[in-house]
């Protein structure tokens, strides 16, 4: 019995001791708290019985066995309070992880209505930026076609009235210009025609040269020589008119007199040859900007079936390019048709019958050179002549686009 009673003892000791010297994970503590009550009430009841058995004489050892097991039992209370703060953690950890695994829509459910909100007000920014652009480029456009129509009222009520009172084909086909007569005289034949001529010529002689410039630069020349030329065309199509004017009466007009052996060499020829270096700029640089969108593969597929490098660039390229090469061409028509005070410096301004060595005047010199001192019939006059031109320039629009239409639907 006293070896029994050893035992015990050794075994609560052990227990002790490795309960005192505390272990780091808390369900373990727990469990060895559990274990130390345990044997701590198997001890004192073998202690007991023991004691019963062995009478007076195993008093001390008895005494001992409970003074060792109150002691046990003490670290055991110890050792559970810790295991119940313990406790009281992990499970509150247990609940919030038990949480998120029963409910994690629930959990992520305020992140996720931020981010959604946020995405809202983004959308609808986005939104509000886009309509108000629409409604900024709305009212321009609105604006633009205002003044459009603005124009043309204006000129129609101003010119109207001495088309009615010159009568229209006394006005349209007469060809004697005097409004400063005692008699007047208001034919403008040689203005209509005049014009005609001019930008007809400036045309002929311009658009080969720009065409031909374009695509040269566009396809064969290296990207020094292109740059070198852009910068060139851009610089001549930021000189004003009256340079060009300038230019022209001091050195094409004595060069056209000395040349033919003429008079006066200010005449519709020199007012041709400027028009067609004015209108030089637009025709080159729209005219590159469509050959160049043209796509590559076209180019590479005429190669391939053993086209030339120029049969490529007029049989494919230009042909693909031709409703911006169109475009470039009625860019230079309203530029020349709509020119003043270049070719009213070359041309002579005097208004006869339209010859290429005869001095000339065109409907916009005509305007311009008179309005400054003109009044009553005249002046309504002048205002007719603007309106002539100004429906002559949407006619040539009118039929350009039209052509341009028909070719792309065939």
């Amino acid at each position: 019995m006293d070896t029994n009673l050893t035992k015990s003892i050794t075994e609560v000791n052990k227990d002790n001791v490795s309960d005192s010297g505390g272990q780091s994970d808390r369900r373990s503590s727990r469990k060895i708290g559990g274990n130390t009550k345990r044997v701590s009430t198997d001890s004192i009841a073998d202690i007991a019985s023991i004691t019963a058995d062995s009478g007076k004489n195993d008093a001390n050892t008895a005494v001992g066995s409970r003074t060792s097991d109150a002691n046990i039992t003490a670290g055991g209370k110890d050792n559970a309070q810790s295991a119940v703060i313990a406790d009281s953690i992990t499970d509150t950890a247990d609940i919030i992880e038990d949480a998120k695994v029963s409910d994690p829509a629930g959990m992520e459910n305020g992140v996720m209505t931020q981010a959604k909100n946020k995405r809202a007000i983004r959308k609808n920014f986005k939104r509000f930026v886009e309509n108000l652009m629409h409604g900024i480029f709305l009212v321009l456009g609105l604006i633009t076609v205002g003044f459009v129509l603005l124009i043309t009222v204006y000129l129609v009520v101003s010119g109207l009235p001495a088309i009615v009172e010159i009568g229209p084909i006394e006005f349209l086909f007469g060809k004697e210009w005097a409004s400063t007569n005692a008699e007047p005289k208001f034919g403008i034949l040689p203005f209509i025609l005049t014009s005609i001529y001019g930008t007809a010529g400036a045309i002929v002689i311009g658009v080969p040269i720009g065409f031909l410039c374009a695509v040269w630069l566009s396809k064969l020349a290296n990207r020094k020589v292109r740059a070198v030329m852009e910068a060139a065309i851009g610089l001549l199509a930021g000189i004003p008119s009256v340079v060009y004017g300038l230019v022209g009466m001091l050195i094409l007009v004595p060069g056209i007199r000395e040349l033919f052996n003429i008079p006066d060499g200010a005449s519709l020829l020199a007012a041709m040859i400027v028009l067609a270096v004015m209108i030089l700029p637009s025709i080159i640089k729209i005219s590159m900007t469509s050959l160049d969108a043209v796509p590559k593969e076209y180019e590479d597929a005429s190669l391939a079936l053993g086209a030339t490098p120029v049969e490529t660039y007029f049989r494919v390229s230009v042909p693909a390019a031709k409703s911006g090469i169109a475009a470039a061409v009625v860019m230079g028509v309203g530029r020349a048709i709509g020119e003043a005070m270049a070719v009213m410096m070359v041309s002579g301004n005097a208004p006869n019958m339209p010859s290429l060595f005869e001095s000339v005047r065109f409907l916009t010199t005509a305007v311009a050179s008179e309005m400054s001192y003109s009044s009553g019939l005249q002046r309504q006059a002048l205002f007719s002549i603007a309106l002539v031109l100004f429906l002559f320039i949407m006619l040539i629009n009118a039929a350009l686009n039209f052509f341009l239409k028909r070719d792309r639907e065939r």
